[in-house]
């Protein structure tokens, strides 16, 4: 898929959080790391926005002000806000994706047929050859 499933996008926050807690030198388990990427939720609309791109859906604040219109896509709102479940952001991202909402690079990818998960193996061979040639 040309997309980041809901599955590779929480496989990447909590190789993020781990990776990350390791960067300040600390330890974090993946349960813990997975508990984290978990608490990130509810979303504000911008979270979910910033998420639905970097899963490679062209999602806008006024493309999300479209879809949330029906009743079936629009997320449980509190006073005036929306609380954006995993559950909302995926029916959205569904939606986005049978619309062909799509990033420039998932466009790309999906024109040679490469999965994001490939994609990501690449870009990680391509800066491993750069940095065995300058070593």
């Amino acid at each position: 898929m040309c997309v980041m499933s809901r599955a590779e996008y929480d496989e990447l926050r909590t190789r993020e959080n781990v990776e990350g807690a390791q960067a300040v030198g600390m330890r974090m388990s993946e349960q813990e790391a997975r508990y984290m990427a978990d608490a990130d939720y509810p979303k504000t609309t911008e979270q979910v926005i910033a998420e639905l791109n970097r899963r490679g859906l062209a999602a806008t604040d006024w493309r999300l002000q479209r879809l949330t219109r029906f009743p079936d896509l629009r997320p449980r709102e509190i006073g005036g806000t929306f609380m954006w479940t995993k559950e909302a952001v995926d029916r959205v991202a569904e939606q986005m994706l049978d619309l062909g909402m799509l990033t420039v690079s998932a466009r790309y990818r999906k024109e040679l047929g490469v999965t994001w998960a490939q994609e990501r193996d690449m870009r990680r061979r391509a800066i491993a050859e750069k940095e065995a040639v300058n070593a």
